[in-house]
């Protein structure tokens, strides 16, 4: 679900560190789930946390972090 108050509920009630990306591909689009994390009015650092860095921790994944990423 695509909205605000359930992410910022979200990361309030179990933090950024344990919450990953996910879509249900192929049967929902990609663009407005990533659109509205995109946009999200949380940090950047959150942000890398939920997109990959949570993924990457848990799953033992080599850092995917590239100079200049932002």
């Amino acid at each position: 679900m695509n909205w605000a108050p359930v992410l910022r509920f979200c990361i309030e009630a179990v933090g950024a560190d344990n919450i990953m990306f996910a879509i249900d591909y192929p049967y929902q689009a990609t663009e407005g789930a990533v659109r509205f994390l995109d946009e999200a009015e949380i940090s950047d650092e959150d942000r890398r946390k939920i997109y990959h860095r949570n993924a990457e921790r848990i799953f033992r994944i080599p850092d995917g972090d590239e100079p200049g990423e932002p």
